[in-house]
């Protein structure tokens, strides 16, 4: 079996894609947990957010308001990681820095994925128009 007739059957069991989507889902949870974890445990400048957008990026998967809501818990999650982050490593204005930077590329990251989103919706609307 090859990886395309692959990937067709597994679309096309519904059961399975739930399974795939469920551990999928359960990763990006424990994804999300983990880099938290060692934002809050390592001094100021070492994390500091970084990583986060991959996680908005992997939860593209589910859709627009599921990337957005990602969005917007990673964004609490930078800011709040912050305040619980060990008083040592770089000067506080570096952390800001690198933090705002984060959050940045954590909404760069929804943005462009809601717009790819959008235009994929858009194509498919005008493929199945022009099919009528």
């Amino acid at each position: 079996m090859g990886t395309r007739s692959w990937a067709r059957a597994l679309r096309e069991n519904g059961t399975a894609t739930q399974a795939v989507n469920f551990a999928y889902g359960v990763g990006i949870l424990l994804a999300g947990a983990l880099l938290f974890e060692i934002d809050i445990s390592q001094p100021r400048g070492v994390v500091d957010g970084v990583g986060y957008s991959a996680v908005v990026l992997l939860t593209s998967r589910f859709g627009k308001r599921t990337l957005l809501i990602a969005a917007g818990i990673t964004t609490t999650l930078t800011i709040l990681g912050a305040a619980l982050v060990p008083d040592a490593g770089i000067s506080v204005a570096g952390m800001w820095a690198n933090r705002s930077f984060a959050l940045i590329s954590i909404w760069a990251v929804a943005l462009v994925m809601r717009r790819r989103m959008d235009l994929e919706e858009h194509i498919r609307q005008r493929e199945t128009s022009h099919l009528r």
